[in-house]
């Protein structure tokens, strides 16, 4: 979680993974402890409780100038 503050660092680390090809994802966070339960939403640092179910659906990208991809979530 440190370089999820220190400015962004954690999307250097080999264990961060982005999928641009990815549209639509659903997990269940099962972690007991609560360290392990928190997700980044678009910069926000959350904490769901043991059992969330989470479903993210991509509707659209807009590519910036450096050739990054942001994400925008939509709503069914």
């Amino acid at each position: 979680m440190m370089s999820v503050y220190g400015n962004s660092k954690h999307l250097e680390m080999k264990e961060v993974k982005f999928l641009s090809d990815v549209k639509e994802a659903e997990f269940i966070v099962e972690e007991d402890e609560e360290r392990w339960r928190r997700i980044c939403i678009d910069g926000d640092i959350i904490t769901v409780q043991k059992g969330a179910r989470i479903k993210i659906k991509v509707c659209d990208g807009v590519t910036v100038d450096d050739g990054s991809v942001l994400m925008i979530k939509c709503q069914s």
